[in-house]
């Protein structure tokens, strides 16, 4: 009898098991299903979505729907770089602008397509500070959201290397028109240059910066990728800089919440540099291990991913997307990994007719 308990024990359990391979892309392990790529064209004002597994396999992506707005058209003429964050917990997207410092937040986004009535109570907007709170010739960059404590995180700097996060506690309910005390801001003295931010832990959050003060006893300088808190940055740890990082000038973010990476997107032709592109570290080289860590492992090439200027990332799926610039000037080219763990996965180049993008985001809970 209690064989045959334990046989019929193990029998369940295998039977479970390969009800959940069901579900399971092998041979990385992650799930790619029931997720959304969302885009927003800067040119027309509008947001596009794809199915993400039907975006990557074909060469010519069907658009599954546009979401248009008047807000989107008088607020978000110029998105930031990296400005639009989905908390997809939440089903809330966010839209920042470059230079106004305007946040557009769109509630229900799942269920919103064509276009959004103007009186619509989906819609608000508020601001980052007034124009007095803002950094000399600064603009907002990159935009995460903490889908567990709905703050939302904007980078600002400026060519002075001035910077600082802007911190949105509780983004989800900021009013219309309200606007943001510049005191909710986070930085570390000495840091210049803030290009990426990602967030999603529940209260931890990663930032990239350009440049800053020495650090350690070796007084390691450079670029420099840091966690903390929506309080703040340690000085001295929870950071990662030095050579062997290949961190360089212009990084942006993307967090994989279900592995623990953290993506970094350097630029290469602003960086100077002719190295493989996409990095990946875990969230635990930064609790010890040093300074000067290599990442875990690497994507794209230089000729390929060269100009990557934003980064995206499902958090609880196994997708990797980017955009290209050239300069200041955003392009129609998205590009997208399935299964980025994968050391066989294959980026993919989608060329998307007459769009201009500077934003996009992943939604994972489809």
């Amino acid at each position: 009898m209690r064989h045959r308990g334990i046989l019929s024990l193990v029998g369940a359990l295998l039977a479970v098991a390969f009800l959940e391979m069901g579900c399971v892309d092998v041979p990385s392990g992650g799930t790619t299903g029931g997720t959304v790529l969302y885009a927003y064209d800067n040119s027309a004002h509008q947001l596009i979505e794809w199915d993400a597994s039907a975006f990557y396999d074909s060469d010519s992506p069907i658009t599954l729907k546009t979401v248009t707005s008047s807000v989107f058209t008088n607020k978000m003429d110029n998105l930031a770089w990296g400005g639009l964050c989905l908390d997809s917990s939440n089903n809330q997207l966010y839209l920042v602008n470059e230079t106004t410092g305007v946040v557009v937040r769109v509630n229900n986004i799942r269920g919103k397509s064509g276009a959004i009535p103007s009186n619509s109570p989906d819609v608000a907007t508020f601001t980052l500070g007034s124009s007095s709170d803002r950094l000399a010739s600064g603009k907002f960059g990159q935009t995460a959201i903490d889908s567990a404590t709905r703050t939302l995180f904007v980078t600002e700097k400026n060519d002075s290397g001035d910077t600082r996060i802007w911190v949105v506690s509780n983004a989800a309910n900021q009013p219309q028109d309200s606007v943001v005390a510049a005191s909710n801001s986070i930085t570390v003295a000495g840091d210049t240059a803030c290009s990426g931010v990602a967030a999603g832990f529940g209260g931890q959050v990663f930032a990239y910066f350009d440049s800053g003060n020495a650090i350690g006893i070796d007084q390691i300088s450079g670029p420099r990728l840091r966690k903390g808190t929506s309080s703040g940055f340690s000085t001295n740890t929870s950071v990662l800089v030095g050579t062997k990082t290949t961190l360089k000038k212009y990084g942006t973010l993307a967090l994989d919440t279900g592995n623990n990476l953290v993506f970094v997107a350097r630029h290469n032709a602003d960086a100077f540099s002719s190295g493989i592109p996409v990095l990946a570290f875990e969230v635990g080289q930064f609790n010890g291990g040093g300074y000067d860590q290599a990442p875990k492992f690497t994507l794209g090439t230089a000729a390929d991913q060269g100009s990557l200027r934003v980064l995206a990332h499902p958090g609880n799926k196994e997708w990797l997307a980017a955009l290209n610039s050239s300069s200041e000037q955003p392009s129609n080219v998205i590009q997208i990994w399935k299964l980025p763990r994968d050391p066989g996965t294959v980026g993919k180049i989608k060329n998307i007719t007459a769009a201009l993008f500077k934003g996009i985001a992943f939604d994972g809970n489809n």
